[in-house]
């Protein structure tokens, strides 16, 4: 394969029979299904819970100011259809795609109103099957990444190990996980994780509000009537996150583990880095356990990617010129379908032709191992 320009974050929207189809049928009141309500809206249900409609955040082609979609009817192909989101690629530029979930949540959290824990490891598992032959429409186009079972750690290292095997290639996960009721992602609890994704050479991907059960913004009053203001809230409230993974430990416990903070940007990262950098030496970190300069640590173990930045580019060799990659967020609110060339052209019209080459596609092929024509 031969890239060009490959987006690290879009959005695979679950078919409506995802579920329905690859779970037993004594588990399908309780699994994820759509149910079409009085108003015309067709609604993901888990359980009796009702969970949002399935056109929530699939607004590619699609006036953003109108509304989601009532149905799967209404939305473009592409957001469900593998030959139409190639389709789509093919007519934006795009030769590859990095996929994360939508209805079963950013950080892979979206099972968990399932209340039966058989349920949701079924679930899970019949995620990571269909995306994985949804994929198989183009192996080297539609990258995917899986879901694992995060209310039980120990079913966590099979999981991951069975669906990189199907050909996932990044683990989904939630940046905050006590949010969700669990220990916090800095805790040694998570060790199995890292380990495994150590192990498999896959990255674990921290999708930005990837954290409550619903998906949303952290929970800091905000005002409502102002779109887009959550992605404003979750893009800062990152930083925690990621000064909670430099300053854990575990990118020290697993030098082989690779992180990638999706749909973050890139502007916060010189921030986090300086001011982790003064810290640091400031109060002699390398004499409490802390041997590495968390600039070091992040540079040689976390990506990020951009896709409007113009201010955030011009930093990016103190950020990492290696850790950079693009993204088009297809289908979601801040998507750039169908405009991406316009906005590599706007963002990166400044930069060299290699520098555009590593964050356009060649970082991502380094970081997923892609196959490239170069492989023979």
């Amino acid at each position: 394969m031969e890239y060009r320009l490959i987006s690290t974050d879009d959005h695979f929207v679950e078919p409506r029979d995802l579920w329905q189809s690859r779970v037993p049928s004594a588990m399908r009141e309780e699994a994820p299904r759509v149910v079409r309500e009085d108003d015309g809206y067709e609604t993901w249900y888990m359980g009796d819970r009702r969970v949002r409609p399935v056109g929530y955040s699939s607004l590619a082609g699609t006036d953003k100011s109108a509304g989601f979609p009532k149905t799967y009817d209404d939305m473009r192909p592409g957001c469900y259809v593998a030959a139409a989101r190639l389709a789509d690629m093919d007519a934006d530029g795009i030769d590859a795609q990095v996929l994360y979930p939508n209805v079963a949540g950013l950080g892979g959290q979206g099972v968990l109103h399932i209340t039966d824990p058989d349920v949701r490891l079924a679930s899970v598992r019949a995620y990571n099957d269909g995306l994985a032959e949804w994929c198989a429409e183009a192996p080297a186009r539609l990258i995917p990444n899986c879901l694992i079972p995060m209310w039980d750690i120990e079913l966590v290292p099979d999981e991951a190990r069975r669906a990189v095997g199907l050909g996932h290639r990044g683990i989904v996960f939630a940046g905050t996980p006590d949010a969700l009721g669990y220990p916090p992602i800095f805790d040694e609890y998570w060790d199995p994780l890292w380990g495994v994704a150590q192990e498999l050479d896959v990255p674990i991907a921290l999708h930005i509000g990837g954290n409550a059960p619903t998906g949303a913004a952290p929970t800091m009053p905000m005002p409502k009537s102002i779109g887009g203001l959550g992605s404003v809230y979750t893009i800062a409230g990152n930083i925690n996150v990621m000064c909670n993974i430099l300053f854990s430990g575990m990118l020290t416990r697993f030098p082989g583990l690779n992180i990638v903070s999706v749909e973050s940007g890139v502007g916060w990262v010189p921030y986090l880095l300086e001011t982790s950098d003064h810290q640091w030496d400031e109060y002699r970190m390398w004499e409490h356990g802390f041997p590495e300069r968390p600039s070091d640590l992040f540079r040689s173990h976390i990506y990020t990617n951009l896709w409007f930045e113009k201010e955030g580019v011009k930093q990016r060799h103190y950020v990492g010129i290696d850790n950079i990659m693009w993204e088009c967020d297809y289908p979601h609110p801040t998507g750039i379908w169908p405009d991406t060339q316009r906005y590599v052209d706007d963002v990166l019209g400044d930069v060299a032709d290699d520098e555009r080459q590593l964050i356009l596609w060649k970082n991502a092929v380094r970081l997923y191992h892609l196959p490239t024509s170069s492989d023979g």
